[in-house]
């Protein structure tokens, strides 16, 4: 009798553990403190990347337009999304645009997946990137990869074409954030 509340018992609580820790809630993202969840590449328009970015104020935007087929694209994602891991948590948000053809979303989750990109992430919604971007940059010449830094009023206050400079960049995002910070104690 004893062996069999024994391993009633061990049954028991081997039940309760796995079913505990299967509804618990997922993990979260140390850098953006949400749960993680599977990479979701929204079709992008300029008026939702307006609207994403005027949900972002308060914090620094980082907006880069790239694709996976761009050398110098693919060169500079690692350090966009470190540096986006890094400022996260003092309140860096980056959104990233592919302009590959929206017939490429699974080619283009499965390079956000493979470097950890943060969200949110939009595939362009047309064949014809530049159509899509003229609207929000009337400067687009279509060279790519392309990045935009708004500081927490939304204000555009630098747009890099070509690769970044991540030295640079992060200097200019401390700076941004740094204004932040003095902006918020007055």
């Amino acid at each position: 009798m004893r062996k069999f509340l024994v391993r009633f018992a061990s049954l028991y609580l081997t039940a309760v553990y796995w079913s505990t820790a299967a509804s618990a809630s997922p993990p979260k993202h140390p850098h953006t403190r949400v749960a993680n969840k599977a990479i979701v590449v929204k079709a992008g328009t300029p008026k939702a990347l307006q609207a994403e970015l005027h949900t972002l104020r308060g914090h620094v935007v980082l907006i880069n337009f790239w694709a996976t087929w761009c050398g110098p694209c693919v060169a500079e994602f690692p350090e966009l999304v470190a540096l986006s891991k890094k400022y996260a948590p003092r309140g860096l948000r980056l959104i990233t645009v592919s302009v590959d053809q929206p017939s490429d979303k699974k080619q283009v989750i499965a390079f956000l997946e493979k470097h950890n990109a943060p969200m949110p992430a939009y595939i362009a919604s047309t064949n014809d990137a530049l159509q899509f971007l003229k609207p929000y940059d009337p400067k687009m010449d279509g060279a790519i990869p392309r990045t935009y830094v708004f500081d927490k009023t939304g204000r555009l206050r630098a747009r890099i074409v070509g690769q970044i400079d991540p030295a640079k960049l992060e200097s200019e995002i401390r700076d941004l954030l740094a204004a932040k910070s003095r902006l918020s104690k007055k």
